[in-house]
């Protein structure tokens, strides 16, 4: 199932699906390269409101491929929140929309923010293992 479809097709996520990147405040979509590759995106904050459960703030969907994306300072100590709020975006998801898959997991730092996790540590190791990619400036939307 195109990934679009399938989340416009989630009775509780469908009304905060937006056309292109239109789920992010513009601050965020400069951090996305490639944007014009996005068919929809969803701010998951307002998408599951005040449920209490750690996630990632956004998912970037193409054609064929979904992105989620969490915009957050990058230092080692976050490494165990990040792995936290994967695993809750994917239990929403696993509800919520069942049948979408999430093909990458991307961690974004903001200009001007820190980007504290250094190349070969145990740090990228623990992201590795969790299927988190490395924390960049940018998303790169791609093909």
């Amino acid at each position: 199932m195109a990934p679009c479809f399938a989340l416009r097709s989630s009775p509780r996520l469908a009304d905060e699906v937006r056309d292109g990147l239109g789920a992010l405040p513009g601050r965020h979509r400069r951090l996305v390269k490639g944007g014009a590759l996005a068919s929809c995106s969803i701010d998951l904050e307002a998408a599951i409101g005040t449920e209490a459960v750690a996630r990632f703030d956004y998912l970037i969907a193409s054609d064929l491929r979904t992105v989620a994306m969490e915009v957050h300072p990058a230092t080692p100590g976050e490494v165990k929140t990040m792995v936290a709020k994967k695993r809750g975006t994917a239990g929403v998801l696993d509800r919520d929309c069942p049948w979408l898959v999430v093909d990458r997991w991307a961690w974004i730092v903001p200009f001007g923010a820190t980007l504290g996790i250094l190349r070969g540590t145990v740090a990228e190791r623990q992201l590795a293992t969790a299927g988190i990619g490395f924390p960049d400036r940018r998303l790169r939307l791609s093909t």
